[in-house]
């Protein structure tokens, strides 16, 4: 439960890259001819966007345009003829006289006749006289196949032999007429499909989508290249990066190896060796591999400095185009390169990370300060206590627990804070469930004023009647292993039902048993300002135990099972036993079962699987003797219920058996 907090309130985040592979990129600050560049925002486009630089870029060349409301809408369906208006822009096309053209198969505004004749007569449709209905969706296929066509720009082009080519998807089948348009636009790099190597054709091409394609038509020269690309990126602020901690990106635009045969694909220490990180002295840089992502269309590798870099400095970062080679062992064109600069100053910056499970009542939690080697500004930082429970408190940790010093409704860390990282540890104590924001100032010592605040979330979720676990900070812990649970969120009068995945996380939705995790020990990501029940999907009961009348039988009881859901699912029983002393059973029918249990799990199938549950109303009774075993005064006697052929435990139950007791 992570928040991160910075001076600075409004941040422009931009994602610099470098694209290399593209045989000869055009200037990145080309402007069409009548166009002027300039700043463009989108209220829906934030730069965490992974089209958002694309897009933004288009909009400042003036070739690409939001709407009227501030919005792009980047998700948005991309019509026919708005992808005719995109593919015209990324060519730099003239109109030519239409007037006389054929629209038979046009249907759409009189003002896009001249984008229909543009690309009808440059071959865009090929030998096709469909309707052209210019407001529908496009598909991913057809924009494929408008773009392949009019790029290509060739009526003697063999489509059909380069279609036989390798590069394929592994949806092809389903692309039909379109698929061997598609497979230039894959080995072009113009359109490369998903991270499982489906192209997807029959859905709808989205804006953002439509944005790539153009900006790779119109600002690289990709001709025959072949060559795999490679894009290094990190978070930038004002032009330079945003934190002397930055996190960099290298993206490949298909999987690489560190071998021409494409088999032996990048480790950590691979991936190291082909990198070079210096700064502006051209001294290297110590940076660690963190992660390689790799899925069938790109690899993602992720880099970090080993410590902080100098302010005002510059760094460089680039890949050794020798050693790094695609499947066909094409390696790339040239040395992937970029050059970042870091900013002449940086705000000071804090984040706070709270612990899950509490320790009593007190809840541990750290606040990490950084001053950003801002020099001459100590810094005291204020708890706000005014809207809290009497009963709340907050100590830090100085070899020991310390009281904070009280101000009024406030309470301050007695140490000033410097212009150096500080890591330091606290707790507070919440006894009682319940979502709390605890406000936090951090102020300059002299003259005293506020640089910065935030206000951290933490708390207890609030635990019903009858539940498993322990309440902690938006979790319940302490569950037994080996265990699903079905949990009932209560908010007033309102209840919701979910289901633990293995993960610990919820699902709403339980189509059959075999959906439950298992092995749950902690359930994750709930709301501190609600009331949870949680509970194993069966309840089973041991109960009406009596000695037995019978001779040679030491107690007899009864098994009841209670599903809570309707699910009509069988079960089977399992048994364990804490000794390796005989124990028999005989159940309600007379049917003797004589085996030697044994400590262990052992299936009992003519005892009690398989056990029908058909609905949250039904009950299962069955009426047992037990014989614990001579020579022994007690037996504990557990029965798990399981899903056939299943591991997973929808209830469970015990009981010991004491021969000196009678219940």
């Amino acid at each position: 439960m992570k928040k991160l907090i910075s001076i600075t309130l409004a941040l422009m985040l931009v994602f610099s890259t470098l694209a290399v592979g593209y045989a000869a990129p055009k200037d990145a600050g080309w402007t069409p001819p009548g166009q002027e560049k300039k700043m463009v925002r989108f209220d829906d486009l934030g730069d965490d966007h992974w089209a958002a630089q694309t897009i933004y870029e288009l909009a400042e060349s003036g070739m690409l345009k939001g709407y009227g409301n501030g919005k792009f809408m980047p998700n948005k369906p991309v019509t026919k003829l708005e992808s005719l208006v995109m593919l015209f822009e990324a060519a730099d096309a003239e109109f030519g006289d239409s007037e006389d053209g054929d629209y038979g198969s046009y249907k759409g505004p009189d003002w896009g006749k001249g984008y229909y004749f543009w690309a009808a007569q440059n071959g865009a449709f090929g030998d096709s006289a469909k309707l052209f209905n210019a407001n529908a969706a496009i598909t991913r296929s057809e924009f494929a196949f408008y773009a392949a066509n009019l790029e290509v720009k060739d009526d003697e082009f063999d489509w059909d032999a380069f279609g036989n080519q390798a590069n394929s998807f592994d949806d092809e089948e389903e692309l039909g007429e379109y698929k061997e348009q598609i497979r230039w636009m894959k080995t072009h790099r113009l359109m490369i499909g998903d991270d499982e190597n489906m192209f997807r054709g029959g859905g709808v091409l989205k804006r953002s989508e439509a944005a790539m394609v153009m900006h790779r038509l119109t600002f690289f020269d990709y001709g025959e290249v072949s060559e795999p690309w490679a894009r290094i990126s990190s978070e930038m602020e004002d032009g330079c990066l945003s934190s002397l901690n930055p996190v960099f990106e290298i993206r490949f635009s298909e999987p690489v190896f560190d071998d021409q045969d494409g088999e032996d694909e990048f480790d950590f220490s691979g991936a190291e060796a082909v990198i070079s990180f210096e700064d502006g002295d051209e001294d290297s840089v110590a940076f660690s591999v963190t992660d390689i992502e790799r899925t069938a269309t790109k690899e993602i590798w992720t880099i970090e400095p080993d410590g902080e870099l100098e302010i005002d400095e510059e760094y460089t970062i680039w890949l050794d185009y020798e050693d790094i080679f695609d499947k066909d062992g094409n390696k790339l064109e040239n040395d992937a390169e970029k050059t970042f600069e870091t900013c002449e100053s940086y705000d000071m910056t804090a984040d706070y990370d709270v612990d899950e499970t509490f320790d009593e009542d007190w809840l541990g939690f750290v606040i990490n300060f950084d001053g950003n080697d801002d020099e001459g500004k100590d810094v005291k930082m204020v708890f706000d206590f005014e809207d809290l429970p009497e009963w709340f408190e907050i100590q830090y940790d100085d070899g020991g627990w310390n009281d904070l010093e009280a101000e009024e409704k406030t309470y301050v860390y007695p140490d000033e804070l410097k212009d150096e990282e500080t890591t330091i540890g606290f707790r507070a104590k919440i006894p009682t469930p319940g979502a709390y924001e605890i406000p936090v100032e951090f102020v300059t010592v002299s003259p005293e004023a506020t640089i910065f605040d935030f206000a951290m979330e933490m708390g207890r979720v609030a635990l019903a009647d009858g539940s498993r676990g322990e309440a902690g900070n938006g979790v319940v812990y302490d569950l037994v292993s080996g265990t699903a649970y079905r949990v009932t969120e209560i908010d007033d009068e309102d209840e919701t039902v979910y289901y633990t995945t293995s993960d610990g996380t919820l699902v709403g939705d339980m189509e059959d048993m075999e959906a439950l995790g298992t092995g749950v020990k902690i359930i994750k990501d709930l709301d501190n300002s609600l009331e949870y029940l949680v509970e194993i999907p069966l309840s089973l009961e041991i109960h009406d135990v009596t000695e037995s009348a019978t001779v040679g039988w030491d107690f007899e009881f009864e098994l009841t099972s209670i599903p809570y859901d309707d699910h009509d699912k069988s079960v089977e029983a399992y048994h364990v036993l804490d000794g390796d002393e005989d124990i028999l059973f005989e159940d309600d029918d007379e049917a003797m079962l004589e085996r030697n249990l044994t400590s262990g799990w052992e299936r009992v199938e003519s005892v009690l699987g398989p056990w029908p549950l058909q609905g949250e109303e039904d009950a299962a009774t069955i009426e047992f003797r037990i014989f614990i075993g001579s020579g022994r005064d007690e037996g504990t006697y557990t029965v798990e219920f399981k899903l056939n052929g299943e591991d997973t435990v929808l209830g469970e139950a015990s009981y010991t058996f004491t021969k000196s007791e009678t219940e």
